[in-house]
């Protein structure tokens, strides 16, 4: 199998053969990169197989990206170990089916168990009289003579599928109890099939993303592992997660690894699968117990029938004991009213039922009140470089970056730059901005500011939390700063300039360009690795 690689800004094309080694994949990493150094994004621009319809599935797509070369090799390993029969069965498969990915392709490669080749129906008229007996179809013997075979043949053809140059393939029929609408062995991108429950990407050295569709199988789980050497990806990895319901990575313990997030997989697969319709009850139920590990968050899945949304836009004492009263059938006469301590009866009965103001509404557990684990105030700051960037004045093109003392000495000006950004936020500051709803549940608020140590100036981010963050939270509100600073309201940021005289001076937190030996850290590490260890933490 070959296939030839293009690049959108050039007009030519590499014939590369798979399957591939890494040593012979990076070749032609190298060559692209040679003939023009843009990061276009190298992709499939024709297709040399031996089957038909191939063309259509694979042209367009990225060979570097979402683990297509790896894919694209398994593909081309088990053409070239096909046997004459298989290609024709895979041949007819790839008409019918009409994949349109690799991901796609490689599915109906896996099902041809599902087709069947009659290699004694060569012709039309053939496939007619097999039709006939098969559908025991009683044609009168005086009219079998003129009887057109031929047009019976066209007219059902397309329900039992295609020729091809060894004979007839035809689908077979669903087995006994297969479900309407879904053929035995038919691959599950076809409708009825099943949707993946969640789609992880994993960063590979030097270039594109291993994919991966979730739940697998445990051999299908070991062989990813494997490809990418470790199944510990989690926050601090370069890893992308999409779910196919929004909110539901947002509602998982932070820092899963991929097993962890294959676990999850399963068990919401589980739920589905069983009728369950509302998915905002399972998000309600997994941010209201901020469970810290997997096997918390799958009890929860597991037992997401015990929960329900209370009719209460917020959860107030007040609000509640009306709730309760309501719920109850208990009529407070209108002369009465003034003297129910509602705050009171409210506030007690919150505590013995439990329930919890998430973002999809206010649930309660049915079966046992709902308790998270105890708050308990505290804080901690996190200490990373800060670039300062100077355009302007006597400075050439290319930015100032300024350090030291003439960093140092810009800190109130700073400040007051950070304090202005902050405006557009409440109380919470930029812990509004947290992703994981786990997170945004125990800290309380984060607060950006810029701090002067040892003759230099640093970024500063001070936190606030409602209840103790576990280690692998602790590293995933790290990762959460990072892209917070980087990319969201410290991007904002820096795009702002201080203005002084003919100088524009930028601010960066997370500053790729610019910036250099970047790192995030808590305050007691960034002092000792700092050399200002013993200094009083503030």
């Amino acid at each position: 199998m070959r296939i030839y690689v293009k690049r959108e800004n050039w007009d030519g094309g590499i014939w590369f053969k798979l399957p591939a080694t890494d040593a012979e994949a990076g070749k032609l990493w190298k060559e692209l990169a040679d003939i023009h150094p843009m990061p276009m994004i190298p992709y499939i621009g024709d297709v040399d197989c031996g089957i038909g319809g191939m063309e259509g599935c694979l042209l367009g797509e990225p060979v570097f990206e979402k683990g297509h070369l790896e894919m694209l090799g398994r593909l081309a390993e088990q053409l070239d170990e096909m046997g004459t029969e298989e290609c024709l069965l895979f041949t007819a498969a790839v008409e019918m089916e009409r994949p349109d990915s690799i991901e796609q392709a490689l599915e109906t490669m896996g099902h041809l168990d599902a087709y069947e080749l009659k290699p004694q129906i060569r012709d039309m008229d053939g496939l007619g009289r097999y039709l006939a007996e098969k559908e025991k179809e009683e044609i009168p013997q005086a009219i079998e003579k003129i009887f057109d075979y031929w047009n019976y043949a066209a007219a059902r053809r397309e329900q039992y599928s295609c020729f091809t140059k060894g004979g007839f393939v035809e689908r077979k029929k669903p087995q006994e109890g297969t479900p309407a609408g879904m053929e035995a062995g038919v691959p599950p991108h076809k409708p009825g099939g099943t949707k993946a429950v969640l789609t992880v990407e994993v960063k590979k050295q030097p270039y594109g993303y291993e994919s991966f569709s979730m739940p697998m199988a445990e051999r299908e789980l070991a062989e990813a592992e494997k490809r990418i050497g470790t199944a510990e990806y989690g926050y601090g990895a370069e890893m992308r997660v999409v779910a196919a319901y929004e909110g539901l990575y947002e509602t998982l313990p932070p820092g899963c690894t991929i097993r962890e997030l294959n676990q999850a997989a399963w068990e919401v697969r589980e739920y589905m699968d069983h009728g369950e319709s509302d998915r905002l009850l399972l998000l309600a139920a997994l941010e209201a117990e901020l469970p810290e590990t997997m096997e918390d968050a799958c009890r929860v899945i597991r037992r997401c029938a015990e929960y329900q949304f209370l009719p209460l836009k917020s959860l107030t004492p007040e609000g509640y004991a009306r709730y309760v009263l309501e719920r109850d059938g208990v009529r407070v006469p209108a002369h009465l009213q003034a003297y129910v301590r509602e705050k009171e009866f409210g506030q007690k009965m919150m505590e013995e039922t439990g329930p919890v103001q998430t973002l999809y509404g206010v649930v309660i557990n049915r079966a046992h009140p709902i308790r998270p684990p105890r708050y308990s105030a505290g804080s901690f700051r996190l200490f990373s470089p800060l670039t300062v960037s100077a355009y302007g004045g006597r400075e050439p093109v290319q930015p100032l970056i300024l350090s030291g003392q003439e960093a140092a000495s810009l800190q109130a000006a700073i400040r007051g730059h950070i304090a202005r950004s902050m405006q557009g936020y409440g109380e919470g500051g930029l812990a509004e901005l947290l992703s994981n709803r786990i997170l945004a549940r125990k800290v309380r608020c984060m607060w950006p500011d810029a701090e002067e140590k040892g003759g230099e100036l640093w970024g500063v981010l001070k936190v606030d939390t409602a209840a103790a963050l576990t280690d692998r939270e602790k590293a995933a509100l790290t990762e959460e700063w990072r892209m917070i600073a980087g990319e969201g309201w410290g991007l904002q940021l820096m795009y702002r300039p201080i203005c002084r005289g003919e100088r524009e001076m930028h601010v960066g937190f997370w500053d790729t360009e610019r910036g250099s030996g970047l790192f995030i850290m808590p305050e007691e590490e960034f002092l000792k690795s700092t050399g200002h260890h013993g200094m009083e933490l503030q």
